[in-house]
């Protein structure tokens, strides 16, 4: 089956029994795959926080040694 068939398949499912809408959520939700996507992006995010901290301490050490000069 391929992807455009499963996709398909899915959304038929949906709108002739949306009562399997959370049930199907909670399985895809715990699949390894989306598992391993969300730790990716947890980790993505955490870096690019730890990276804007660093920015704005070099913005700011930049901007005290301009004073200075």
């Amino acid at each position: 089956m391929e992807l455009r068939e499963l996709r398909e398949g899915l959304l038929k499912l949906l709108r002739e029994e949306p009562s399997v809408r959370s049930e199907l959520i909670a399985i895809l939700y715990e699949h390894p795959v989306l598992m391993e996507l969300r730790r990716l992006r947890e980790d993505f995010n955490r870096h690019e926080e730890e990276n804007s901290k660093r920015f704005h301490a070099v913005e700011e050490e930049l901007r005290r040694l301009r004073e200075d000069f």
